[in-house]
């Protein structure tokens, strides 16, 4: 139900509005059977990204790394969680569908998210307040959304069966968010050099049985 009403959400933004932002979802996989998903978002045409969902798929092990703290005061004692928590979705998400927004009812919205280096201490939130869960309280650009393992010749991919969507803050907007343009890259695994040796060592090998045989 929440991801249906997650879904509606995004669907509803992409109606209603004309947005210039483009946010790059980027899956890469590494030799050692790891990866990352990360997202950045354009400049100048938005304030950072507000909240985004995704399907992948092909991965042994998936955690969810968006920034978050589940409660955090800031300077003005206000207070409220700070960052992807609302409809967030577990580690190992068995739908294989990642979420998570800010909330909509938070005094810390925080902007940014995609564009540039931050952490919650330079958002005005007070470090002694943070409450649990608390997930990657320092973040870089792009940010971070997901990482994990994969298992030998399968590796990860996007999960074209899923909606995928990402708003982006728009102060221009009635509801303050509206939908960004959503692309994909995914940088596979590279083989090293020696294994593009070992392979030509095959090949010639392989020629010179050939040729024996006849």
């Amino acid at each position: 139900m929440l991801r249906k009403f997650f879904a509606l959400l995004v669907v509803a933004g992409l109606a209603t509005s004309a947005s210039a932002a483009t946010v790059t979802l980027t899956l890469q996989n590494f030799a050692d059977q790891t990866y990352t998903v990360t997202a950045e978002s354009s400049a100048g045409d938005n304030g950072g990204i507000r909240s985004y969902v995704f399907g992948l798929d092909g991965y042994a092990t998936l955690i969810h790394q968006a920034p978050r703290v589940g409660f955090a005061l800031d300077s003005g004692s206000n207070e409220g969680p700070a960052g992807f928590t609302s409809l967030r979705s577990a580690n190992n998400p068995v739908d294989k569908t990642i979420r998570a927004g800010q909330d909509l009812l938070t005094p810390h919205l925080i902007t940014g998210f995609g564009q540039t280096d931050s952490s919650f201490a330079q958002q005005d939130l007070q470090p002694g307040s943070f409450g649990n869960p608390q997930t990657q309280l320092d973040w870089g650009v792009p940010l971070l959304l997901a990482s994990g393992t994969w298992v030998a010749n399968a590796e990860p991919s996007f999960l074209s069966t899923v909606v995928a969507g990402v708003n982006v803050i728009d102060p221009s907007s009635p509801s303050g968010s509206s939908p960004a343009e959503v692309r994909f890259v995914t940088i596979p695994v590279i083989p090293e050099p020696s294994t593009f040796a070992l392979a030509g060592l095959a090949l010639v090998g392989f020629i010179g049985y050939a040729r024996r045989r006849k």
